[in-house]
């Protein structure tokens, strides 16, 4: 008898009412507007790779962002005021002038001249990583009249200094969009920026950034400079 009893307790029983049709419910492939934000915040980077989620969110055409850009102009850099916003890519460097309106691409051949013109002005610099760019300029023997004026990767780290704070990924949390390798990163730097500094206001952490995490950069590049 407990044989039996056995058998029926170990069998599956199929014939359950589910209310409702498994052709509903059958996968129909990823969600990828719902799984790479979710992914991109928890790191899952080989997930993203594997499961194709960054191409199933390629950006139509039509939705892109429109970037205007152009080759640097041969002068007038020493000129350049009010909000800068740079970006380092491995093949150059570019420049979005907020007066200007558009990027100016700029080769790594001609990198250290434009640095070097730019740098002499009283702009108020934003970039990403500025820790890395202090000791590009210096390894280029720049001089600077200025630090940086905000670094968006600190003010992210500031925010929530857990996780990573690759580009991709804080265009993905902060500004709600796949980050679009073919549009120039200098274009989310400028966005980032103006999305970031109102909410580190917001919640009372502008002293934080500014007085405490923008110095240090500087600091901890000078230190890594010499050998720290």
């Amino acid at each position: 008898d407990r044989g039996f009893l056995s058998q029926k307790l170990a069998r599956i029983f199929c014939q359950v009412d589910l209310g409702v049709d498994l052709s509903e419910i059958s996968y129909q492939g990823n969600h990828a507007s719902e799984l790479l934000p979710l992914f991109t915040e928890l790191e899952f980077s080989a997930l993203i790779q594997k499961m194709h989620l960054a191409e199933e969110q390629a950006v139509p055409t039509d939705a892109k962002r429109q970037v205007k850009t152009s080759r640097l102009p041969k002068d007038g850099l020493d000129k350049v005021e009010g909000n800068v916003f740079l970006y380092s890519t491995p093949s150059g460097l570019e420049i979005l002038v907020e007066n200007v309106g558009e990027v100016w691409l700029c080769e790594n051949t001609s990198k250290a001249e434009a640095l070097g013109a730019l740098m002499q002005n009283e702009i108020h610099l934003v970039t990403y990583d500025c820790k890395a760019f202090y000791k590009e300029l210096a390894a280029l023997k720049i001089e600077r009249k200025n630090d940086c004026a905000f670094d968006v990767m600190l003010g992210a780290y500031v925010l929530n200094p857990s996780g990573s704070f690759d580009l991709p990924r804080l265009v993905t949390q902060y500004l709600n969009e796949a980050f679009d390798s073919t549009v120039p990163g200098v274009s989310y730097v400028k966005s980032l920026y103006e999305g970031i500094l109102p909410v580190l206001e917001e919640r009372n952490q502008h002293r934080l950034m500014f007085d405490i995490e923008m110095p240090l950069a500087h600091v901890l590049a000078d230190m890594e400079l010499s050998g720290f």
